[in-house]
């Protein structure tokens, strides 16, 4: 898999010699993405985060006031957005209001926080997070009081929280001695592995119905994408490859739909689709939108 891709950008010279061009971009290096309930898209690109219409289109900044923004996920009204933000090479978690356009931290700047999601209900950001000198640990906090408490404390880390859609069982990835974890939390139940490997797993999301967990794998040649069907038995199966994914949760639009980043590019996928299509994107990076609201300034000229 490669590393890294180079960001596809159009310049579009300026009728003035002396004004600042307008760079878009319609590709993205490592971008994530998210899925609001009217269909609109979220991504993370060049530090900032972006809305594009549902079905694609003309991608524009929030002005989120971070420089460092990754991994934003909707509110399940669709009104707020949390997402991590890397100040000073310590990651923290921010909430953004889209109404108001106001932004604020969760939780405490003193430990570091990632990789938030929601509460299906809304009141609760769930994330990973290194506190007490035990590793990363889940966690969660509720938004209106800031009251935090742990989920799992388990050796190791355990990272990318994830809730099922009814707010009863939670999913996420257990690191330790060199084994990776897919780990199901579910109420009245002891936690249970549903994959174990010698490779990471990462980004572990559940279908609506709650009838499958999707979850990437690194394999030798790259990264592939699995579902494990929460049959009894459990059920594990590849759900697609051939794809240079990138390395966030898919987003299960609703029970047929898939949404996801991959070669640089937004991806929707029908569950019995052999091939997806592309969710296209225009982002202008220019002095006139993205550069200007992520804090940086044109140069004199």
């Amino acid at each position: 898999m490669r590393a890294e891709r180079w960001v596809a950008a159009l310049l579009v010279l300026p009728a003035c010699p002396l004004a600042v061009a307008d760079v878009y971009l319609t590709e993205g290096t490592n971008i994530s993405v998210d899925v609001a309930p009217d269909g609109r898209l979220v991504l993370d690109l060049l530090g900032g985060l972006w809305i594009v219409p549902a079905g694609g289109g003309i991608a524009e900044p929030i002005a989120s006031g971070e420089r460092a923004a990754r991994g934003p996920r909707w509110s399940p009204d669709g009104k707020r957005l949390v997402f991590e933000a890397n100040l000073d090479e310590r990651p923290e978690l921010r909430l953004h209001s889209i109404t108001s356009g106001e932004t604020r931290a969760v939780g405490s700047s003193e430990f570091a926080d990632r990789q938030p999601d929601w509460h299906p209900d809304g009141s609760r950001i769930i994330y990973s997070s290194a506190r007490n000198n035990t590793g990363f640990d889940v966690w969660e906090t509720d938004v209106e009081t800031g009251l935090t408490w742990r989920l799992t404390e388990r050796p190791g880390h355990e990272r990318e929280p994830a809730w099922s859609a009814d707010g009863q069982h939670l999913v996420y990835v257990h690191e330790h001695d060199g084994l990776w974890t897919l780990v199901l939390k579910r109420r009245g139940y002891d936690e249970e592995a549903l994959a174990t490997s010698d490779r990471p797993i990462r980004a572990p999301s559940w279908r609506p119905d709650g009838s499958l967990v999707s979850w990437l794998a690194e394999e030798i040649d790259g990264w592939r994408v699995y579902m494990t069907i929460l049959s009894r038995p459990r059920v594990t199966r590849m759900l697609m490859e051939d794809e240079d994914f990138f390395l966030s949760p898919i987003v299960w639009a609703n029970r047929q739909h898939m949404v996801y980043a991959a070669d640089g590019l937004i991806r929707a996928r029908r569950f019995d689709a052999w091939r997806p299509t592309t969710l296209p994107f225009r982002a202008n990076v220019g002095s006139a939108s993205g550069i200007a609201d992520r804090g940086a300034h044109p140069r004199d000229l």
